[in-house]
């Protein structure tokens, strides 16, 4: 509701040249929560100031049940379980159906307090699937990059000033008129494996740390009273998310809102596929069903290029009838 407020408040006082203009949402993960219930309340109402045209997310959090079963398949296939784990996980006792293990529902074995983190129960199967559903098990992978190697706040705590071995290293280099080219291993960068050197993963830690800077608090005009008194910036809210607990697990409803609702409209799901937090499959499925029953048409899975190079795949839904499509990419 605040955003849908804000959104009005947008239109009709902030940016009134863009009344009755098409516009498009856009975001990624929990916004594949956040986007449709804001889309579908603006599909409701008819005398919204502007036309809505379409929403993008990216790595979407669209329907809890199927990225959980989803990361379930997953992580077997990138080698997360060994042959006798997924052999129990197969079975009847782990597995709902004897037909097609893309089919098991192995949430049955979760547990949560949130409907957001889940936890594998006390059962074999749960104790099996909870170093794989926990982000924790990945211990220091990324778990938004599998492939990608990261370091955490405990690895490096330094946010504004340098370790001064390494102010002394700097004075020393510059007061002998050396140039770091001089000892090509002075320069290398021992906290990342990126072979340019550079820092691939910064970690929330590292974005706090950079949002309490008081130069670049006074640049978003924060209020100097607020850093006086001692409050920080941090990347989550810990005592709102400890006591909230996620009101739709499935977005479906949403979106159907949306399709009845609008004509001339688009929508565009992306996916990376590495990210074990909102997988590939998961959502892939998501719009899979969802188009299914619609009866949507469907046009074959295509490549789509970046500068000549493979980047991914693409497959578009449309409904019969209706100026309706969803792309799906990855």
């Amino acid at each position: 509701d605040q955003n849908y407020v804000a959104l009005l408040d947008f239109f009709n006082n902030v940016q009134p040249k863009y009344k009755n203009k098409p516009f498009f949402l856009s975001g990624e993960s929990y916004a594949g929560l956040n986007l449709p219930m804001l889309g579908a309340k603006i599909a409701e109402d008819p005398n919204f100031p502007a036309q809505f045209k379409g929403l993008a997310i990216g790595n979407g959090f669209m329907n809890v049940k199927m990225l959980l079963n989803s990361l379930v398949l997953w992580s077997n296939y990138h080698g997360r379980f060994s042959l006798d784990d997924w052999d129990t996980l197969k079975s009847a006792e782990c597995c709902n159906t004897s037909s097609d293990v893309d089919d098991c529902d192995w949430t049955k074995h979760l547990v949560s307090t949130n409907k957001i983190d889940y936890v594998g129960d006390n059962s074999k199967c749960g104790k099996i699937l909870n170093d794989v559903i926990n982000a924790t098990g990945l211990y220091n992978i990324d778990p938004y990059n599998y492939y990608q190697s990261c370091y955490g706040g405990s690895l490096i705590t330094y946010f504004g000033k340098p370790r001064r071995a390494d102010y002394l290293k700097w004075k020393a280099t510059k007061e002998s008129g050396q140039s770091y080219t001089h000892n090509t291993a002075d320069i290398i960068n021992r906290d990342s494996t990126d072979p340019l050197l550079g820092y691939p993963c910064f970690q929330e830690d590292y974005v706090a740390g950079y949002f309490n800077k008081p130069e670049v608090q006074d640049a978003f005009h924060i209020d100097p009273a607020w850093r006086k008194a001692g409050m920080v910036f941090g990347d989550c809210n810990s005592d709102l998310y400890n006591q909230y607990v996620l009101t739709y697990d499935d977005t479906s409803s949403f979106f159907q809102t949306m399709i009845d609702n609008l004509d001339d409209f688009r929508i565009l799901i992306y996916n990376g596929d590495v990210d074990t937090v909102c997988n590939f499959l998961g959502d892939a499925k998501f719009i899979n069903n969802f188009a299914t029953k619609n009866e949507y048409g469907k046009l074959d899975r295509r490549r789509w290029f970046f500068r000549n190079q493979l980047a991914g795949f693409y497959q578009r839904y449309y409904a019969v009838g209706k100026q309706i499509t969803i792309d799906k990419k990855y």
